[in-house]
Protein backbone atom coordinates (compact mmCIF):
# COMPACT_ATOMS: atom_id res chain seq x y z
CA UNK A 1 0.00 0.00 0.00
CA UNK A 2 1.56 3.63 -0.56
CA UNK A 3 1.83 6.02 1.95
CA UNK A 4 -1.27 7.85 2.17
CA UNK A 5 -2.05 11.40 2.59
CA UNK A 6 -4.09 12.77 6.03
CA UNK A 7 -6.79 13.97 3.89
CA UNK A 8 -7.00 10.93 1.82
CA UNK A 9 -6.97 9.01 4.65
CA UNK A 10 -10.77 7.88 6.44
CA UNK A 11 -11.55 8.67 9.59
CA UNK A 12 -11.19 4.75 10.75
CA UNK A 13 -7.75 4.16 9.43
CA UNK A 14 -6.44 7.24 10.72
CA UNK A 15 -8.04 5.77 14.28
CA UNK A 16 -6.72 2.99 13.62
CA UNK A 17 -3.19 4.04 12.89
CA UNK A 18 -2.88 6.20 16.08
CA UNK A 19 -3.89 3.18 18.24
CA UNK A 20 -1.65 1.22 16.37
CA UNK A 21 1.13 4.14 17.30
CA UNK A 22 0.17 4.55 20.95
CA UNK A 23 0.08 0.22 21.09
CA UNK A 24 4.20 0.78 20.10
CA UNK A 25 4.46 3.20 22.71
CA UNK A 26 2.54 1.35 25.15
CA UNK A 27 4.77 -1.75 24.48
CA UNK A 28 8.55 0.53 24.75
CA UNK A 29 7.11 1.71 27.88
CA UNK A 30 6.36 -1.45 29.48
CA UNK A 31 10.20 -2.45 28.43
CA UNK A 32 11.43 1.01 29.76
CA UNK A 33 9.74 0.01 33.03
CA UNK A 34 11.11 -3.64 33.20
CA UNK A 35 14.34 -2.37 32.12
CA UNK A 36 14.43 0.59 34.95
CA UNK A 37 13.64 -1.58 37.95
CA UNK A 38 16.55 -4.00 36.75
CA UNK A 39 18.83 -1.59 36.60
CA UNK A 40 17.88 0.27 39.79
CA UNK A 41 17.43 -2.82 41.79
CA UNK A 42 20.96 -3.76 40.16
CA UNK A 43 22.75 -0.85 41.43
CA UNK A 44 20.60 -0.78 44.55
CA UNK A 45 21.86 -3.99 45.40
CA UNK A 46 25.47 -3.53 44.79
CA UNK A 47 25.04 -0.07 46.64
CA UNK A 48 23.86 -1.98 49.99
CA UNK A 49 26.59 -4.59 50.16
CA UNK A 50 29.04 -1.94 49.50
CA UNK A 51 27.62 -0.02 52.55
CA UNK A 52 27.24 -3.29 55.00
CA UNK A 53 30.56 -3.77 53.81
CA UNK A 54 29.94 -6.90 53.27
CA UNK A 55 30.61 -7.21 49.39
CA UNK A 56 34.28 -8.38 49.74
CA UNK A 57 33.34 -11.20 51.67
CA UNK A 58 31.22 -12.89 49.94
CA UNK A 59 31.68 -16.77 50.56
CA UNK A 60 34.48 -18.79 48.19
CA UNK A 61 31.49 -21.43 47.08
CA UNK A 62 29.17 -18.51 46.39
CA UNK A 63 28.17 -19.34 43.10
CA UNK A 64 27.52 -15.54 41.64
CA UNK A 65 28.53 -12.70 44.47
CA UNK A 66 26.57 -9.44 44.77
CA UNK A 67 28.42 -7.47 42.53
CA UNK A 68 28.62 -9.68 39.44
CA UNK A 69 24.67 -10.49 40.52
CA UNK A 70 24.57 -6.23 40.18
CA UNK A 71 26.44 -6.55 37.17
CA UNK A 72 24.82 -8.88 35.18
CA UNK A 73 21.03 -7.05 36.09
CA UNK A 74 22.57 -3.31 35.30
CA UNK A 75 23.89 -5.26 31.63
CA UNK A 76 20.47 -7.13 31.08
CA UNK A 77 18.29 -3.79 31.77
CA UNK A 78 20.79 -2.11 29.03
CA UNK A 79 20.52 -4.71 26.67
CA UNK A 80 16.53 -4.79 27.19
CA UNK A 81 16.24 -1.17 26.33
CA UNK A 82 18.38 -1.67 23.30
CA UNK A 83 16.63 -4.63 21.80
CA UNK A 84 13.28 -2.59 23.26
CA UNK A 85 14.46 0.24 21.21
CA UNK A 86 15.57 -1.28 18.36
CA UNK A 87 12.04 -3.05 17.84
CA UNK A 88 10.25 -0.01 18.24
CA UNK A 89 11.85 1.96 15.69
CA UNK A 90 11.57 -1.18 12.95
CA UNK A 91 8.05 -1.36 14.14
CA UNK A 92 7.58 2.10 13.79
CA UNK A 93 9.58 2.91 10.80
CA UNK A 94 7.59 -0.32 8.50
CA UNK A 95 4.24 1.39 9.80
CA UNK A 96 5.53 4.75 8.38
CA UNK A 97 6.54 2.98 5.33
CA UNK A 98 2.94 1.60 4.96
CA UNK A 99 0.89 4.22 5.95
CA UNK A 100 2.90 7.52 6.25
CA UNK A 101 1.95 10.56 8.34
CA UNK A 102 3.42 9.38 11.43
CA UNK A 103 5.34 11.26 14.04
CA UNK A 104 9.21 11.83 13.64
CA UNK A 105 10.12 12.05 17.31
CA UNK A 106 9.09 9.21 19.68
CA UNK A 107 8.75 10.44 23.67
CA UNK A 108 9.48 6.60 24.72
CA UNK A 109 12.57 6.38 22.43
CA UNK A 110 13.73 9.59 23.89
CA UNK A 111 13.01 8.07 27.39
CA UNK A 112 14.67 4.80 26.44
CA UNK A 113 17.67 6.52 25.03
CA UNK A 114 18.23 9.09 28.05
CA UNK A 115 17.57 5.57 30.35
CA UNK A 116 19.95 3.74 28.33
CA UNK A 117 22.49 6.40 29.47
CA UNK A 118 21.93 6.02 32.95
CA UNK A 119 22.42 2.86 33.31
CA UNK A 120 25.52 2.59 31.45
CA UNK A 121 26.72 5.00 34.04
CA UNK A 122 25.61 3.13 36.49
CA UNK A 123 27.48 -0.10 35.31
CA UNK A 124 30.70 2.20 34.60
CA UNK A 125 29.82 2.73 38.74
CA UNK A 126 29.57 -0.64 39.23
CA UNK A 127 32.89 -1.63 37.98
CA UNK A 128 34.93 1.26 38.78
CA UNK A 129 34.02 0.97 42.50
CA UNK A 130 34.83 -2.72 43.00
Amino acid sequence: MAALDDADMPLTTRAALVRTRLAFERTLMAWVRTAVSLITFGFTLFKAFQWAGQHATAPDDALLSPRALALAMIALGIVALLMASGQHVLHVRRLRQELGALPVISVGILVALAFIVIGVLALLTVIRES
